[in-house]
């Protein structure tokens, strides 16, 4: 099909969340690659201090904290950007502006406490790795329902921008709980592709991350949203 045509990008929901997500990248691939390059240019501070290991400790101090800022406002955009492409309509650089320009605060304010927690959970549950055994598996149990979830938080407030903090993770777990077997495949899926970025930084910095914000949203938009 054209990359745009006149008619518009015509939304597919009952193709399925991967199906879906993989047919709106395709129809808009080059926005899709520039959304994705957009997003990963907030990693290269913390890649940067990874690859430089002799830079002074507070330097690469600095980076990592640049990127974990940059990175959740980012994360808003794209996710905004997803839904934008899912609904039909075209995505350019002037909805690229405006998903910036109108989710970067509400993004920090809303997604920044959750992200930030899901991270220190996983970083328990390394460390809990060599204490009790069932500190371990309380900790393992405990990150992977919350990153199950949060494959909802960024969809959740690109459809609902006034939503709160509470009212994210709240329609995170209810969505869950509503459609196990959905998540748990997306959650697969998302695994393999998450696995392909990191073994091919093409990938990860190309497609992966658009291909990410698309299946969750769409992931959102099967499994009903926020009503309820």
């Amino acid at each position: 099909m054209p990359f745009f045509d006149d008619a518009g990008i015509v939304r597919e929901n009952h193709r399925g969340p991967v199906i879906g997500a993989l047919a709106v990248f395709g129809e808009q691939v080059e926005r899709m690659v520039g959304v994705s390059l957009a997003w990963a240019v907030t990693l290269a501070p913390a890649a940067a201090a990874f690859a430089l290991p002799g830079l002074p400790a507070g330097v690469r101090a600095v980076m990592f904290v640049v990127s974990s800022l940059a990175v959740v406002p980012a994360t808003g955009a794209l996710y905004r950007l997803a839904a934008t492409a899912l609904d039909g309509d075209e995505v350019g650089v002037r909805a690229a502006i405006d998903a910036v320009r109108s989710s970067w605060l509400t993004s920090l304010r809303v997604l920044g406490p959750l992200y930030g927690a899901v991270t220190a959970l996983v970083l328990t549950a390394i460390f809990a790795t060599g204490l009790h055994p069932v500190a371990a598996v309380v900790a393992q149990v405990a990150t992977l329902l919350a990153l199950t979830a949060s494959m909802f938080w960024g969809p959740l407030l690109a459809r609902v921008p006034d939503a709160s903090t509470v009212g994210v993770l709240r329609g995170s777990l209810l969505l869950a709980w509503r459609s196990p077997a959905l998540a748990a495949g997306v959650g697969l899926v998302t695994l393999v592709f998450v696995a392909i970025g990191v073994l091919t930084i093409a990938g990860m910095a190309l497609a992966v991350p658009a291909v990410l914000g698309l299946l969750h949203t769409n992931l959102v938009d099967h499994a009903g949203g926020m009503d309820g």
